[in-house]
């Protein structure tokens, strides 16, 4: 791909366009201090090559209450030791050692803001999944379990990978996939700088939560998505290509008030 002289034009197959796009598109692209031309890349190849036609409310309301089953099992665990030992055993491997004892003290000691400092939003979904089917009876008698299992019963969650990254690199496919990739610390030893870029493509999984927390429904997210991509990362701020948590720290920065925001001003 080039992007030199009056346009830009591609050489080669189509196995990696999202990619490619994404990396065309995000040249002159403003971003904020120290954003890697490689995340920026990233985060666009996953948002333009995300069908939200075939996107229902359905499916980002079960989006959101797997979140929000993961959410509920940890901030239980402080106070459930059933719970608690289920969380230990379910994230190791899910969070790298450090962040997991983070997580495990902090919930030992409810202290809450290092609590959620330690779990990402790919986090929180992984551990909703596990909880659906390993969690105790009592944690599952919980309202956001009773409409997750509601929710599950007519929807089997396959337009899910639509909220993920195009890892083209991590798992080798043009689409997106919303996986459970390895914790973010193990990706910082990595050499490439496309590995931890899609790794971190995490923006959609915040666009949907805002979306449905704002009742939008996801097929109207088409025409806001980049826009707002673009906001956020012209305002975000890292320090160099393996500040994951700067990153996601500006996906937050996105939530319901703002989406409700943009589409009164289009």
């Amino acid at each position: 791909m080039t992007t030199q002289g009056g346009g830009s034009y591609f050489v080669g197959g189509f196995a990696a366009f999202a990619a490619a796009a994404g990396q065309a598109a995000s040249v002159g692209m403003k971003a904020g201090k120290g954003v890697p031309d490689a995340v920026m890349a990233a985060q666009i190849a996953a948002v333009r090559d995300t069908d939200w036609a075939r996107l229902s409310e359905a499916d980002q309301r079960l989006f959101n209450l797997r979140i929000q089953l993961g959410r509920e099992w940890v901030s239980t665990s402080a106070a459930q030791p059933m719970a608690f030992l289920g969380l230990a055993r379910q994230s190791a491997g899910l969070l790298s050692p450090a962040r997991r004892s983070d997580l495990l003290s902090a919930v030992a000691t409810r202290s809450w803001a290092r609590v959620w400092n330690a779990v990402t939003l790919s986090d929180l979904y992984a551990l909703g999944l596990r909880c659906a089917t390993l969690c105790d009876a009592g944690l599952l008698q919980s309202p956001v379990a009773a409409l997750l299992r509601a929710a599950s019963a007519h929807n089997d969650g396959h337009n899910l990978d639509l909220f993920g990254p195009v890892a083209s690199v991590l798992y080798g496919c043009s689409h997106p996939h919303l996986l459970q990739a390895a914790p973010y610390e193990q990706y910082e030893r990595h050499m490439f700088p496309t590995d931890i870029a899609e790794r971190s493509a995490e923006f959609k999984m915040q666009l949907a939560l805002a979306a449905d927390q704002a009742g939008i429904p996801p097929e109207a997210l088409g025409s806001v998505a980049e826009p707002l991509l673009r906001e956020v990362l012209s305002k975000a701020e890292m320090s160099g290509l393996y500040d994951w948590r700067s990153l996601l720290d500006s996906w937050a920065s996105l939530d319901a008030k703002r989406l409700e925001e943009k589409f009164e001003s289009r």
